[in-house]
């Protein structure tokens, strides 16, 4: 005998009792029930599966194979007559969003005419696949009215189980896949209607809010991230404590934050510019007085130098600008903020062709614990001994006096 789906007659049943038919063990050590009747609803079409108490006992999953229902707990039942709950708010939550789904489906191909070929149910928000190349705004907000309007309609939604010969009596938006002896269809009148065994609301007005939140190219069409009900009511207030938390640091009314936000942000630009204009003036500046005192070998000028809280990028600014004075030869040395990672960069003015910077890094790594590499004339790399920065700039200063 196959499982009594409480929940396709009637998706408000969340209490029921049951026999236990069988038990089943799962390769991953759970255990699993099969009873003759069941309100849980087990994961399928894009829709995650209820979860509940059987017996007091949690409902982890549910799941249909081969035409069983399998009910995954923690714990197994030891009476064959149990009592099942469902969690109400999860199976509400799914009602609402799977129900917006059709409405939402149904107004994208009235408006646009738009075909949906994918959904998925998550947990904060759900998705639609549809067969368009692009999407504008302008027609976004139209489709959002027209799923609006007739969830504040108030319409029935209706549950109609047919055979395939009845399928000419319905305005199907999409045929069946296959055939079947039997067929579930969820009608919206006048709007729409599809095959699906999902769990929907008993009429659009409990759907809620339908609010489209996103939308991207997927392939060959385009993904759209809506939420419906509470979720689109949870949406909004994070979404309106978030202007209003703005609205309030930058002074304005909500209205304006848009243009606040553009004037701040053309005002960091130029920061931004004048940071980067004091930042090149004071590197230039740090190398001219490091290259004074740097120390002369033949016709090397070599400078040694380790600076605190530096960046790569920044170290490299400093070598960069050292080995622009003539037969310099840079060894640098930094650590990160935190002083967890030390960096090395060394360089040499072009014109020097006896010099090996890479040979004299690959002395040096070893010294912080570090991995790296260059060319002669620039080498960098970085390790996590911040204590061996000195000795590893005293054994490459080293490695190239001896090599020259």
């Amino acid at each position: 005998m196959p499982t009594d789906k409480l929940y396709y007659s009637d998706s408000y049943v969340t209490n029921f009792t049951a026999r236990i038919v069988s038990s089943v063990a799962l390769p991953s050590g759970q255990s699993a029930v099969i009873l003759d009747r069941t309100a849980f609803y087990p994961e399928s079409g894009g829709q995650p599966a209820d979860t509940g108490l059987i017996d007091g006992f949690r409902v982890l999953d549910v799941q249909e194979k081969n035409g069983e229902i399998l009910h995954i707990l923690d714990t197994c039942p030891k009476e064959e007559k149990v009592t099942g709950t469902v969690d109400w708010a999860r199976r509400f939550d799914h009602m609402q969003q799977h129900s917006g789904e059709h409405v939402l489906t149904g107004a994208f191909g009235k408006v646009l005419n738009a075909s949906n070929i994918g959904f998925h149910l998550g947990q904060t928000s759900s998705q639609i696949d549809l067969d368009i190349e692009v999407l504008t705004a302008e027609q976004a907000a139209e489709v959002e009215r027209a799923a609006n309007t007739i969830v504040f309609k108030n319409t029935p939604i209706h549950i109609h189980f047919i055979d395939s010969s009845g399928l000419n009596k319905f305005p199907l938006r999409k045929q069946p896949t296959k055939h079947y002896d039997n067929l579930r269809l969820i009608e919206v009148p006048d709007f729409d209607c599809c095959p699906c065994g999902g769990t929907h609301v008993a009429s659009t007005g409990e759907i809620g809010l339908i609010k489209i939140r996103s939308w991207e190219r997927k392939k060959s069409g385009i993904r759209i991230d809506f939420v419906c009900g509470l979720r689109a009511l949870a949406d909004y207030q994070e979404k309106n404590e978030t202007v209003k938390d703005l609205s309030g640091k930058l002074s304005v009314p909500p209205a304006e934050l848009s243009s606040a936000y553009d004037k701040q942000a053309a005002r960091l630009d130029t920061l931004n510019k004048e940071l980067t204009a004091a930042q090149k003036e004071l590197t230039q500046h740090l190398a001219h007085k490091l290259y004074s005192q740097s120390q002369v070998s033949g016709d090397w000028h070599i400078i040694t130098y380790t600076q605190t809280n530096i960046s790569p990028a920044a170290l490299n600014d400093l070598a960069r600008e050292l080995i622009t004075h003539p037969a310099a030869v840079a060894l640098l040395a930094g650590s990160n903020a935190d002083n967890t990672k030390a960096h090395l960069v060394f360089g040499a003015n072009p014109t020097l062709t006896d010099v090996n910077m890479n040979a004299a890094l690959k002395v040096a790594l070893p010294h912080i614990n570090g991995k790296g590499g260059g060319s002669p004339q620039a080498a960098q790399g970085g390790g996590s001994n911040i204590a061996g920065i000195r000795q590893a700039l005293a054994v490459a200063r080293d490695f190239l006096l001896e090599s020259k």
